[in-house]
């Protein structure tokens, strides 16, 4: 736990050094919540794909953007904090400290995943102020979605930063799938409008579940019993994708390692 906290002072220590990067990241989360409210108002309301969603375009489109970013962040850190680290020169004495693997892996994503729940929050407090209402939503649920997105999101970061430890540029885990989550999940219109093949395809990826489980909590209220299905899935990825990137990760640390790259970029 000691080790966690040094590791969050050092990044928040870092991040208030560049006070003018926290506002341009602020000002963008507002910037973009407007821009998506007028664009709602010129697709108005209850088009027929957004029936089972409340109708309201604003709504849906505000909670895809929120989480797709919160989500894809998840794809990208671990490369970043490994990149940072190979740049820094800290990276080998990081990944090799009596810390253990899984634990240096935690202290990387721990301030990168507040500070993006901050900005998660800031989506929502801004689509608050331009009109919408959550009073029928089930934050209960949602929070039970997120829990068990994050894993199946932290395993596919981490095996992407296995690819830049071994081939040091180029990551194609990242790129595929944060270019097929935003086309397919479901971020700005509905699954539904997809056709047959490609809503197939879009149950291969976890953030489809994850946007239509937090819909249905935050928009339909849905309880914890209506979500099984978005649960049950996100769960399986989960079970999968974290093992399996943490032995993906911990071979290719040991074989940079024996190679002499470990810290090389």
């Amino acid at each position: 736990m000691l080790s966690l906290l040094a590791f969050f002072r050092r990044d928040l220590q870092i991040a208030l050094s560049y006070r003018a990067a926290f506002v341009f990241q602020v000002t963008d989360v507002v910037l973009t919540a407007g821009a998506f409210y007028f664009l709602a108002r010129m697709v108005g309301p209850d088009p027929t794909a957004l029936a089972p969603y409340g109708g309201n375009y604003f709504a849906f489109v505000l909670i895809g953007m929120a989480l797709t970013t919160y989500f894809t962040f998840s794809l990208g850190t671990f490369t970043q904090q490994i990149r940072e680290g190979q740049l820094n020169g800290t990276l080998e004495a990081t990944l090799l400290s009596p810390t253990g693997l899984p634990t240096a892996l935690l202290a990387m994503y721990l301030y990168p995943f507040l500070w993006n729940l901050l900005e998660l929050l800031l989506y929502f407090l801004a689509g608050t102020l331009l009109g919408l209402s959550w009073k029928d939503a089930n934050l209960w649920g949602v929070f039970f979605i997120f829990l068990v997105s994050l894993p199946a999101f932290g395993g596919i970061g981490i095996l992407s930063a296995a690819f830049i430890l071994l081939l040091k540029r180029g990551d194609p885990i990242t790129w595929i799938l944060a270019s097929l989550s935003w086309l397919l999940s479901g971020t700005l219109y509905p699954v539904t409008v997809l056709p047959e093949w490609l809503r197939l395809l879009a149950q291969l990826l976890p953030l489809t579940h994850a946007l239509e489980g937090a819909r249905k909590a935050l928009l339909q209220g849905a309880g914890l019993y209506e979500l099984l299905p978005e649960l049950g899935t996100l769960l399986v990825f989960s079970a999968i994708l974290l093992p399996l990137s943490l032995l993906a990760f911990r071979w290719a640390v040991e074989r940079a390692r024996v190679v002499g790259t470990l810290g090389h970029y």
